[in-house]
């Protein structure tokens, strides 16, 4: 069964969010994923949002025919007094029509502080109607491996979102994403979403690219896919504004690409995925 193939607005990071929503249709896109990641990419802040801001969102992507599968609410949920703004994130998600929302778990060590506030995080995803999914992002929540954690948690609410580019990034580039995703497949009633990321490592420097540029097999992932007879929604999320040495790792340090640019690259992301996984992706 194919299934719905979006565009994050991270790629057009500098702009405003009308001129993001309006180029997202313009290369073909018939869904967004909206960017709140905190300390990175907030092209909204549901928690201090107004009525009449949010109604504005969501005429303007009704005037580009852009329906929103996903959400990209990037917090640690384990960071003290974090929870009453995931919640209007939360609630602001439900509200443009989205279905998941992703997000960090937590640094490593926290563990039992996860453990304890995804109850009440899976609790109000609940009431919501809503997946809370759970990045693969070098914390609690790493690679494959950790849809354990997910599987220990035991709620329909509370899934994964297997980032492939994180798992090569977060790994120093010694963990083959495409390998790593057939341990996350091993349960995939646990997975729920997927970021479609490419990057590689070159003179030392990370460098985010189109997809089927950099180092992720996708022809290999999308294989696994059709193997196992699964499939899920998936967002293009090309942070192009990030790039770094790799001791120093990823900073938004490029600048602000002209939108022509920033449309090449998405339109033939866009492109080999649905070629690649013709089978998969609308």
């Amino acid at each position: 069964m194919k299934v719905a193939l979006g565009v994050g607005t991270n790629a057009y990071d500098g702009y405003p969010l009308e001129v993001m929503l309006e180029q997202i249709s313009k290369v073909g896109a018939e869904f967004v994923e909206i960017a709140a990641i905190k300390g990175y990419f907030e092209h909204v802040r549901p928690e201090k949002m107004s009525g009449e801001e949010k109604e504005k969102i969501k005429a303007l992507l009704k005037k580009n025919n852009l329906s929103c599968e996903s959400f990209s609410s990037h917090v640690d949920l384990t960071e003290e007094g974090i929870l009453p703004v995931f919640k209007k994130r939360m609630e602001f998600a439900k509200e443009i029509g989205a279905k998941i929302v992703n997000t960090n778990s937590g640094p490593l060590g926290k563990e039992k502080k996860l453990y304890e506030v995804i109850k009440e995080v899976d609790e109000y995803a609940k009431s919501l109607g809503l997946i809370v999914a759970l990045e693969t992002h070098g914390d609690i929540i790493s690679g494959g491996e950790d849809i354990k954690i997910i599987k220990k948690i035991d709620s329909p609410n509370i899934k994964m979102n297997y980032d492939f580019g994180n798992v090569f990034y977060f790994s120093g580039g010694k963990i083959r994403p495409e390998k790593d995703f057939e341990k996350a497949l091993e349960y995939p009633e646990c997975i729920c979403h997927l970021h479609i990321k490419d990057i590689k490592l070159e003179n030392n420097e990370w460098k985010i690219v189109p997809i089927g540029e950099g180092v992720v097999d996708y022809e290999r992932v999308f294989y696994l896919l059709e193997k196992n007879r699964v499939s899920f929604p998936a967002s293009i999320e090309l942070p192009l504004r990030l790039g770094g040495k790799k001791e120093e790792g990823l900073k938004k340090i490029n600048p602000v690409l002209p939108l022509d640019e920033i449309n090449n690259i998405i339109k033939r992301s866009l492109d080999y995925v649905r070629k690649v996984g013709k089978d998969i992706y609308m």
